[in-house]
């Protein structure tokens, strides 16, 4: 991973009013978007029980796929890229940092999980289509 790339292992907390579920809502575009905190245990000398918590949002079928599938507390792998945010408001600078999902799991150290395969949702973004295999290529052209 390079740059602003960041690999994580935490459980998940919403970050909606209520604290009690994902929350997905829409992008006055049409965009799904789920926000939620990943609070992941750091391994420091001495002191036990110490926890980071970084903010993260997912978009699109991603965001649309983590609401229907997990819930507070869930164990997960997220993958991601740190994007700094810079505001000013009534005269204040403000600063944060969140991750910006562009993969997501559970883990399977404590359960199972079965995955389910979905088709592209129409009207979303971040999925696209699935590539399709072809039998025949163009004599210059590479089968991958």
């Amino acid at each position: 991973m390079r740059g602003n790339s960041i690999a994580l292992a935490g459980k998940i907390y919403p970050r909606t009013r209520d604290d009690d579920h994902l929350e997905l809502r829409f992008s006055p575009s049409g965009t799904a978007v789920v926000n939620f905190n990943l609070s992941c245990y750091t391994h420091k000398d001495g002191d036990d029980n110490q926890y980071t918590s970084y903010r993260c949002v997912a978009f699109g079928d991603m965001a649309e796929h983590i609401a229907e599938s997990l819930e507070k507390g869930d164990s997960v792998l997220a993958f991601g890229r740190i994007q700094a945010n810079n505001w000013e408001k009534d005269g204040t600078k403000h600063y944060d940092q969140e991750v910006i999902v562009d993969e997501l799991g559970p883990t399977l150290r404590w359960g199972t999980v079965s995955v389910n395969r979905t088709e592209a949702r129409s009207g979303g973004s971040g999925g696209g289509s699935k590539p399709t295999a072809r039998d025949s290529y163009a004599p210059d052209e590479a089968p991958f």
